[in-house]
């Protein structure tokens, strides 16, 4: 009896110690791990669902439905109160369950990049939606006014689209939300800049500023007549008469102010006015017709008399014979060249790349060399129109190797040289646009050229902006002047070969490069 009454008194000894060793704090712990990890698997789950709604294929998925949205807030609640049980976690584990919680923050943000884009997108519609009625009321004051607030919305816009999640779901948001947008902008573009700068001109002529006014009035002609030549390369759809009926009274009024305050009368046009030679080769016509003789040239620079206009052609002698030159190839009023012709005397060597038998990049239908062909041969009409002489190392489907590339531009004593090339990679999810520079020669110019081509591709084709990059391509290693090469998008991913396809990329692309050379020189 004793010995029992000795072996219970033990046990209940090694009882006694065994619980008070034994924190109910171990049990809370874990407890409150299973309660954080469950929470962190609903915020996944509930992140996960919201995929269906970002990952779209077709316009009918744009928009942010009742349902969409009040997922999001679900899932935006449940991630803060699982981030909140973590943080007051003290388990050494914890940093497993954040890992898993960012990847749930991670799908969240793509639904809130697509969120926010479709309602800049929507917002963007409705500024649409009014700049064509004020295109079709064919009111330029009232298209001047809001276009400012428009071009700034289709920035925005674009950005926003570029954090969308998906090569697919970009390009159909692009092509809902910016490309009418930018057409409909595109449309008007220059009817504006022509109606800024008669008001500036008019300014000008009110505070006797006359030199700065005649000035003006070079770059205005100069514009106009880019005007044309870009718009009939595009294929803009015509505007209302009553805008370019608007811009011809502006100036007739503005030319006769001119003229008052410079202390004549009457059209100045009637008088004799010195004008410049903006074209490279100007034919000299014996009548002021497109089919009558050529009996002469001039080149750009030329200084001629005009004494008359007659329609669009402008009266002139040459050697005391009577003669005509298109006057749209004219800056009236001045002996200079115009402030904005950059590229007048300009040597510019365009590269397509690859040709012949080297096709360069293949991929959904596409090949690199004709791509890049086309978009080349409307850079060179482009910079023509612009004054620049442009040289082509192929005008047509002929292979040249690389040194011969390089020579063409050396032995032309290029200005500039500019690469096209069309990128491909191994993962079709690779997309964008870059532009590479190399330092071998003009290192300090061949960078700035690059950057300015490259915000001017961005701009305009709303790819996603794969930087500016030094690289050691032949082309632009051994070429001697600023050399650049342009890689304006992915023929490997399904999505922007679609684009390269289309004429409106390639247009695009083309006047992008243009604008970036404008850039560079100014």
């Amino acid at each position: 009896m004793k010995n029992r009454l000795t072996c219970f008194v033990a046990f209940l000894s090694i009882l006694f110690i065994t619980l008070s060793c034994y924190s109910p704090s171990d049990v809370s712990a874990a407890t409150s791990y299973d309660q954080v990890e469950k929470l962190v698997n609903e915020a996944v789950t509930e992140a996960e669902s919201l995929e269906p709604y970002y990952r779209i294929k077709s316009s009918k998925g744009i928009g942010v439905s009742s349902t969409f949205s009040k997922k999001y807030d679900q899932t935006l609640a449940s991630i803060n109160e699982a981030q909140d049980s973590i943080n007051s976690l003290s388990d050494s584990r914890k940093s497993q369950l954040q890992e898993k919680l960012n990847w749930a923050n991670e799908l969240r943000l793509r639904a809130a990049y697509f969120i926010d884009s479709s309602r800049h997108g929507a917002i963007l519609r409705q500024y649409l939606a009014e700049f064509e009625a004020a295109i079709s009321k064919g009111s330029i004051s009232q298209i001047d006014s809001l276009y400012d607030r428009y071009s700034t919305k289709i920035r925005k816009v674009e950005e926003t689209i570029g954090k969308v999640y998906g090569p697919t779901s970009r390009k159909v948001m692009l092509d809902y939300y910016i490309t009418p947008s930018k057409v409909a902008k595109e449309r008007v573009i220059y009817e504006v800049s022509h109606y800024r700068l008669l008001n500036k001109i008019n300014t000008q002529i009110q505070k006797k500023q006359l030199t700065e006014a005649n000035s003006n009035f070079g770059v205005l002609s100069r514009l106009k007549r880019r005007a044309i030549e870009i718009k009939q390369a595009g294929g803009y759809a015509s505007l209302p008469s009553t805008i370019n009926q608007t811009l011809v009274q502006m100036e007739t009024t503005s030319k006769k102010n001119y003229n008052t305050a410079k202390g004549g009368s009457g059209d100045p046009s009637t008088a004799p006015v010195q004008a410049v030679v903006t074209a490279s080769a100007l034919n000299v016509r014996s009548e002021p017709t497109i089919d009558s003789d050529v009996v002469g040239k001039l080149y750009n620079g030329d200084v001629i008399t005009v004494y008359e206009f007659v329609g669009d052609w402008a009266k002139t002698k040459i050697n005391n014979t009577v003669c005509y030159v298109h006057k749209n190839y004219l800056v009236i009023g001045s002996t200079e060249k115009p402030s904005d012709s950059l590229l007048a005397g300009k040597v510019i060597t365009i590269d397509p790349g690859h040709g012949g038998k080297d096709s360069g990049a293949i991929g959904f239908g596409l090949q690199e060399k004709e791509v890049v062909l086309d978009v080349g041969l409307q850079v060179q009409k482009l910079l023509e129109a612009e004054g620049a002489k442009v040289i082509m190392t192929r005008k047509d489907d002929t292979f040249l190797d690389l040194p011969e590339r390089a020579a063409v531009a050396n032995n032309a004593k290029s200005s500039i040289f500019i690469s096209l090339h069309i990128n491909a990679a191994t993962s079709e999810s690779a997309n964008g646009t870059e532009t590479y520079w190399n330092g071998n020669y003009e290192s300090a110019e061949s960078k700035k050229l690059a950057e300015k081509i490259q915000n001017r591709l961005i701009e305009k084709l709303g790819t996603r902006n794969r930087g500016v990059k030094d690289a050691g391509f032949y082309v632009i290693k051994y070429t001697k002047m600023p050399s650049v090469l342009a890689e304006l998008g992915f023929i490997s991913n399904e999505a922007e070969a679609a684009k390269l396809k289309t004429a409106q990329f390639r247009k695009n692309a083309a006047e992008a490069i243009l604008l970036g050379v404008l850039d560079y020189y100014k």
